[in-house]
């Protein structure tokens, strides 16, 4: 399931936090807040952490928990920062986002497919679609 992009986004598969990260997928929602009131998201596969700059992640701390980063070249294969206006930091092989939401490769296609339509989706449509009760940002 695709999530909504924020301004800055640390991005993580759930399959690596449950493999590495001390203490798993429960002890990542409670370190971070997930359920939390925040813009935090999840999906099946994906973690994706809110923040407003690029800047304020912790990846000291990320390391520390069990994932992998290389100084030197300032890049993990575990995670990514996404920005809203600037792409990954880093290139990952696992992820793959538009202006509007980022998923992980292995989401299903319809998902995907959603997440294409409401990238071309124009202002009027959004606001009829709040009108109604939806909202189009919300994780696919």
């Amino acid at each position: 399931m695709p999530t909504y992009i924020e301004l800055a986004n640390l991005v993580i598969p759930k399959s690596t936090v449950d493999n590495k990260y001390s203490g798993g997928v429960d002890r990542f929602r409670t370190d971070y807040n997930i359920h939390g009131d925040n813009r935090h998201q999840e999906d099946d596969l994906l973690f994706s952490i809110s923040g407003m700059n690029c800047d304020e992640y912790d990846v000291g701390e990320l390391v520390e928990k069990g994932l992998d980063y290389d100084d030197e070249n300032n890049t993990s294969h575990d995670f990514t920062i996404l920005s809203r206006y600037g792409g990954c930091l880093w290139k990952v092989d696992w992820l793959e986002f538009n202006s509007m939401f980022a998923w992980h490769i292995n989401t299903e296609k319809e998902k995907i497919n959603i997440a294409r339509k409401r990238n071309e989706l124009t202002m009027d449509i959004i606001s009829e679609m709040f009108e109604s009760g939806l909202n189009p940002f919300n994780t696919i």
